[in-house]
């Protein structure tokens, strides 16, 4: 496993507490679906979601950096669930994402968490990516590849690979994805355990655009029950710990 340590973070109006399991110095973006307070039918953030079966063109950010995940097209919109004490985000894998162009982009990515249900539609699609300002250098991304199958890739400036790591047996059913980023140590993961792992200079570009549901340029739709997500310049061992377990417990898995 490789040892996780902090690395330098831009500190922009960064929250000091999160999620009542501890610091995390360096949060970008805290998105939780359980918070009502947190989601809107519209982009504008004017309607309130309240009951199950409600659109969601706006999921605000917890961290307090303000960066909130939109979709101004109501067609487009993911759906609110929530059964059995869960609450998730649906999206059809058709036309419905969720995206967010960062407040400061002058950030390296650390971490990129979520706890999600991907399922595979007869086409690769992306749950979940962390990007580039110009969309095309993905630098972490989730997608289902096959009818069992989830790849998290970690990615440098033009695609160049760092770690893809195929992972049979996990689509259509609930996890935690996690891919770690530190100058030197590349790490995915799934439910706390290591999927993949790269020694690899890092960073080589700032995230800017982080999406749900598809690719940042809006390509590979997924059809993904999104669960809550967190995005960090940097991670400790501590802190990476803390939002798995918080993670799990969104999603109702057992680490």
């Amino acid at each position: 496993m490789i040892g996780i340590g902090i690395g330098a973070c831009m500190h922009v109006g960064m929250r000091a507490g999160w999620g009542g399991v501890g610091d995390i110095a360096s949060l970008l973006a805290e998105y939780d679906p359980s918070d009502l307070s947190t989601l809107w039918q519209d982009s504008a953030g004017t309607i309130p979601v309240t009951a199950d079966g409600d659109p969601v063109g706006r999921m605000d950010d917890k961290s307090g950096n303000g960066n909130h995940l939109l979709q101004a097209t109501a067609a487009a919109r993911p759906v609110y669930h929530t059964s059995g004490g869960l609450h998730w985000l649906s999206s059809d894998g058709v036309d419905d994402r969720l995206i967010c162009t960062l407040a400061s982009s002058a950030s390296a990515l650390g971490l990129m968490a979520c706890a999600a249900n991907l399922t595979y539609n007869g086409s690769a699609g992306t749950a979940m990516e962390a990007a580039a300002a110009n969309r095309a250098d993905s630098l972490s991304g989730l997608s289902a590849v096959a009818a069992d199958t989830v790849r998290q890739a970690i990615n440098g400036t033009s695609f160049t690979s760092r770690i893809t790591a195929n992972n049979s047996g996990v689509a259509g059913t609930e996890a935690v994805y996690s891919s770690v980023l530190t100058s030197g140590a590349l790490e995915t993961r799934i439910n706390g355990a290591v999927t993949g792992s790269a020694s690899d200079a890092w960073p080589d570009a700032d995230i800017a655009v982080v999406s749900i549901g598809a690719h940042t340029g809006g390509l590979q739709r997924c059809e993904v029950d999104f669960y809550g997500g967190v995005l960090a310049a940097s991670i400790s061992a501590a802190e990476l710990a803390a939002v798995e377990a918080w993670l799990a417990s969104k999603c109702g898995v057992t680490l």
